[in-house]
């Protein structure tokens, strides 16, 4: 192997590891739907670190912790089947681990050493998988029934905006599968969706507009007709809103282009009063 390479992987390996705390412990958890199949790197990184999300664990001293954690470790391969930890969906996992460093951000995070037993059968664990694997739904009054998924903390389904119908993702309250905060900027925006419609439409044409009409006029698929009529107007009345996702401190409104950017996302983000204060294109 090349020793610059080697360099490299000893300086990751090292920063990773820095960020963990040096005692080892025991824990058992409980993985999530998905189990350890995502990973990632940054900038000009080697390494691949991997991550497994749990519902659930059973912490060093024997308590329950009903949170969810986030498991990592490095990896020198992108591909799942080679790690060196194969942690299945919804199966109970006895740990060693070192804990994180610093205040948690998001999801408290662990690295893993080892495996230690698999497919541990745990009370409060298989109880956690039960209702875990419970549906869960709420019932939003004239606009339609959305259900939970856990993984992602959000009720999600279709209601109908204006003349059509959208998806819509609520973001969970903290700690609870219920979407308060979330269900109340909702129904605020459902009352005035025709006014914010139009506000977030004419917030992105004057935001996108140059930059649709240099890819019309870039690309040679685009009629000539539509480069020339391109504007403020003719952008408003191409785009359609097809998702809504809410948080409980704002909004992304997901809008479909009408071939402005063939066939890209138009993505709004604002407050929980429905100002808009950002748009962009995605995917």
């Amino acid at each position: 192997m090349n020793p610059d390479n080697n360099s490299q992987i000893e300086r990751e390996t090292a920063a990773f590891n820095a960020g963990f705390q040096e005692q080892a412990q025991e824990i058992t958890v409980l993985t999530d739907s998905s189990g350890a199949s995502g990973c990632g790197k940054t900038g000009m990184n080697v390494l691949w670190t991997p991550s497994c999300h749990c519902i659930a664990y059973i912490d060093a001293d024997g308590r329950y912790q009903q949170q969810s954690i986030r498991l990592e470790w490095l990896e020198a391969d992108r591909n799942a089947a080679t790690w060196r930890f194969q942690l299945a969906p919804k199966t109970a996992y006895r740990l060693r681990v070192r804990q994180q460093h610093g205040p948690v951000e998001y999801r408290l995070r662990f690295q893993v050493l080892a495996v230690v037993a698999a497919d541990v059968r745990q009370p409060e664990l298989q109880a956690a998988l039960a209702a875990y694997e419970t549906p869960c739904h709420l019932q939003l009054d004239g606009l339609g029934c959305l259900t939970l998924f856990r993984d992602e903390r959000a009720f999600a389904g279709d209601i109908r905006w204006l003349d059509t119908e959208i998806g819509i993702s609520l973001d969970c309250d903290d700690h609870a599968e219920t979407a308060r905060a979330s269900t109340a900027i909702l129904q605020n925006f459902v009352a005035r969706a025709d006014i914010l419609d139009k506000q977030w439409r004419r917030f992105a044409a004057n935001q996108l507009l140059s930059q649709a009409q240099d890819w019309q006029a870039a690309n040679e698929h685009a009629e000539q007709q539509d480069t020339q009529a391109l504007n403020l107007t003719s952008f408003q009345q191409r785009i359609s809103l097809t998702e809504l996702n809410i948080y409980p401190d704002g909004f992304t409104a997901y809008y479909h282009d009408g071939r402005l950017f063939f066939d890209h996302i138009i993505m709004i983000d604002g407050n929980s009063n429905g100002q808009p204060d950002d748009a962009y294109i995605a995917g």
